[in-house]
This record gives C-alpha cells, structure tokens and sequence, in this order.
C-alpha cells in the first residue's frame, strides 16, 4: 500500500511538473508578440533575405514591401521611421539614431528619398502586406546610400509605463549604377572642429570623415599627445581604437584625459590606418595657457593681417591726397 501511495505522489508530481512545463497560456515579452518578414524586390543585388540590398538603374520611384504577422489576441498598430546610417560614440554604425542624420553627406541620405507611412494596424492573427514607396532623385553615384527603416508598435496612455518595447529594423542599401572595380578609402580630418576642453572633464575633440561611398570596416585609428620641451618632444598619451565607418559621413570623437594638462605646447595627431597601411597623419598643435587652450598664430594668418592694415592704409593716404588735391583746385 505504501508503495502504491509512494508511486501515486511520484506521478501527480511529474504530471505537475509536465504542466508548468507545457502550459499552452505562454507569456511573451512586450514586442515579441509580431513577427516582420521583408519581401524582396526583383532587383535584389545579392542573395541576402534580411535586408533590402538594390540596385538602382534609375531614378524612377519604386515600393518595397514586408509582411508583418500579428500573433497576439488584441489588435496591433505601429508606425514605420527612417533613418541614415552613422557611426555612434562607440564606434558602430547605428541603424536607428536620427539625431545622427546630420552626420551623412546632405545628398547620401536615404532618408531624402524614403516615403513612409504614417500608421497603420493589424487585427489578431492577422498577416499583413505593408509597402513604403523610394523616389531617388539619381542613380549616377559611385558606391551605396545606407539607412533603414524601423517598425515601432504604437504604446497605449495606459502602458505608457513600459519600457522594455521591442522594435523591428530592416537595413536598405541603394546602390549606384556607376560601376567601379575598387572604390579607394578616404578617412580625412575636418580640422575647424579639433577642440580641447581642459576643465574639470578634460578632453580632446577631433572630427574625421569618411569621404568613400562604402563602409569602412575595422579601421584602426591611432592618436598620440606630445607635449614640446625647447626642442623636444615628450608622448603623454598614446592611443589606439577599432571604428566602423558609415559611407560618406563624419564622426565626432572624444578622447578623454585622466589628468589637466599643463601650461605647455602639445601636439596632438591623428593616424587612420587605411587596408592595414598608415594613412595621413593630421597634427592639431595648440597651446595651454592659464589653464585654458590657445591656438598659435601661423605666421601665414600674420602676413594676411598686415597686408590687409597694409591695404587700410594705402586706401586712406589715397583718399586724404585726393581730398587735398580737391580744396587746393578750389583755391
């Protein structure tokens, strides 16, 4: 009897077991009940299924589609954004920032072309087709225009409180139809922008751009800070960082210093490693007075202001000399 009791409790325990296991009432995280399939065009370039890679041959406008599969009980809205592909502070290329579309060259964004809709639902259970349209105003470019689309489910007042929603993203890549066996790299500085902040958060800010229609992936970047003794230099910072770059856009980069730096001059240079070969070097010198940065004078800014008071000065004797001349006819 004790063993029948014995194999009696050891059934209802698996039996429970087996239906906390396989209960059918699953409970899905928010935004992990849809599904969203892209539907590729014919002119696809390559066999990628999980993105939109095109070739464009003109610049009529065309639809691109996905299906988006509701697989709640409740019906669903959500609304599709754009946006250009940049690189971010870490160093990747982001898909979904928009506060990075001013980052991409004016005429690389896919984002110009992009006309999306506003909103749109889909009933419990239901699979849906959704097309956007794309009016590229050419197709005469070297290389490809990045961006994507994002599809956001449209939060409720009442769940306003959550924040773990999950979003869909779907890459596009326009490729131009000028044909070019190698597009060469091209990782230059935008030198107006190099600062340096020696407050209570020092730092080092440069600027570089990325003057290919392509990504460069892994490039290696390598920045060094030399302070001048007479004649000397003395390296206070050496330092190397790995950065995939967005076709034609730039970066902002921050170096940040554990210390203040000294009243002194530095030298501050930049390196891109281009295909593993060390590109140019762009050099920032400046000075840190009193604490605070100064750039030094280049005597070519020196000859450019004396020619202009050179300039003053010759159209005032000229016209005090004709203002002369006038009274002395008058006499």
């Amino acid at each position: 009897m004790k063993k029948n009791n014995k194999v009696l409790v050891t059934f209802i325990f698996f039996v429970s077991l087996l239906t906390f296991v396989f209960d059918n009432k699953q409970v899905f995280a928010e935004g992990s009940d849809y599904s969203v399939v892209p539907l590729l065009p014919e002119n696809q370039k390559t066999d990628t299924k999980s993105f939109y890679d095109i070739e464009l041959t003109d610049n009529k406008p065309f639809e691109l589609s996905f299906s988006i599969a509701n697989i709640s009980d409740n019906k669903k809205s959500f609304s599709v954004l754009g946006f250009d592909a940049a690189t971010n502070s870490n160093g990747i290329i982001d898909y979904s920032n928009e506060n990075l579309t001013e980052k991409v060259d004016k005429n690389k964004r896919l984002t110009n072309y992009l006309e999306l809709p506003n909103s749109f639902s889909v009933e419990a259970g239901e699979t849906k087709k959704i097309s956007f349209k794309l009016s590229p105003d050419s197709s005469q470019f070297e290389g490809y225009i990045l961006g994507a689309i994002q599809i956001v489910p449209e939060i409720k007042k009442e769940e306003a409180g959550i924040t773990n929603q999950f979003t869909r993203t779907i890459a596009i890549r326009l490729w131009g139809s000028i044909k070019k066996d190698k597009i060469d790299a091209s990782i230059i500085d935008v030198p107006n922008n190099f600062s340096v902040d020696n407050g209570k958060e020092p730092s080092i800010h440069y600027t570089l751009k990325n003057e290919a229609p392509i990504i460069e992936k892994n490039t290696v970047i390598n920045t060094t800070l030399k302070v001048k003794n007479n004649d000397k230099e003395k390296i206070v910072i050496k330092d190397e960082q790995k950065i995939d770059f967005a076709p034609s856009s730039i970066l902002d980069r921050e170096q940040k210093l554990s210390n203040k730096l000294d009243d002194g001059q530095y030298i501050y240079e930049v390196t891109p490693l281009v295909d593993d070969e060390p590109g140019e070097t762009y050099s920032y010198t400046f000075n840190i007075k009193n604490g605070n940065m100064t750039r030094p004078v280049s005597w070519l800014a020196l000859l450019i202001c004396l020619l202009a008071i050179l300039v003053c000065m010759i159209i005032i004797i000229y016209y005090q000399s004709r203002k002369r001349r006038g009274k002395h006819e008058e006499k």
